[in-house]
């Protein structure tokens, strides 16, 4: 993202102009910290360039903390998969308490990231690296150079990093909670499919899920929402995109 391709935007709404003001601003300032939805985030060097332009504009998980700021009440309880840099879980523990925020990460190497956003932001959500899915048992996870990328979903091109990830069974996970979640937040780089598949959702009341039509066909779209439907699921339309789900029963 270029300062020349922002100024010559033609149209604006307000938000999206003071959005581009700030985000000029930062792309000249550089600052290491930036503050979306009143989270606080290290721009670190070590981040993709990808990565701190959205962090910069204020477009990292912007759908996903729109939606979220409208619908999670102080009364739910939520179980995160995928933490990546902690932005939505310390949204959601600036919403409701820490202790009412349970995150799961399979990637290691974000828990530097993870627990300086936690640290920035003073709160402190019960955070675990594994997964959750199915069953219990080893899986293999592929690591690309965007950590948002990565996933259990074999890349095409096969290059990217394979490790050994522990998988704890979702229900069992969840049984073990106390109070058990109900919110669940799924960011799982095109697994999510599977995992709705799969797994037993009882006591989920909530979902807000990213759809990656990159990995996803349009049958296998529309087959997760079919999916979600048998198990009482409704897509909230006036929350939702194509990119992004709010679901609740």
């Amino acid at each position: 993202m270029s300062i020349s391709s922002i100024i010559d935007r033609r149209v604006r709404k307000p938000s999206i102009l003071f959005r581009d003001v700030r985000t000029i601003h930062r792309l000249i300032t550089k600052p290491e910290v930036v503050t979306n939805f009143g989270v606080k985030i290290q721009v670190d060097e070590s981040l993709p360039q990808v990565i701190k332009k959205n962090l910069y504009a204020g477009t990292y998980e912007l759908e996903e903390a729109t939606v979220l700021s409208s619908c999670l009440t102080k009364n739910d309880v939520v179980v995160e998969l995928g933490g990546g840099l902690g932005f939505i879980s310390s949204l959601c523990c600036k919403l409701i308490p820490s202790k009412s925020v349970h995150v799961y990460e399979a990637n290691p190497q974000l828990k530097p990231q993870l627990e300086q956003t936690f640290k920035l932001n003073n709160v402190a959500p019960n955070l675990s690296f594994l997964a959750l899915d199915s069953e219990t048992c080893t899986r293999d996870f592929y690591l690309a150079d965007v950590f948002w990328a990565s996933s259990f979903v074999k890349p095409q091109d096969g290059g990217d990093q394979k490790i050994d990830v522990e998988v704890r069974k979702f229900s069992d996970e969840l049984n073990r909670l106390t109070p058990r979640p109900n919110f669940l937040i799924l960011d799982i780089e095109g697994g999510e499919l599977d995992f709705c598949k799969n797994v037993d959702l009882s006591g989920i009341t909530k979902i807000l899920m990213e759809v990656h039509g990159h990995v996803l066909s349009q049958a296998q779209i529309a087959e997760l929402e079919s999916i979600l439907n048998s198990l009482g699921f409704q897509k909230d339309q006036g929350l939702s995109d194509s990119n992004v789900w709010l679901l609740a029963r």
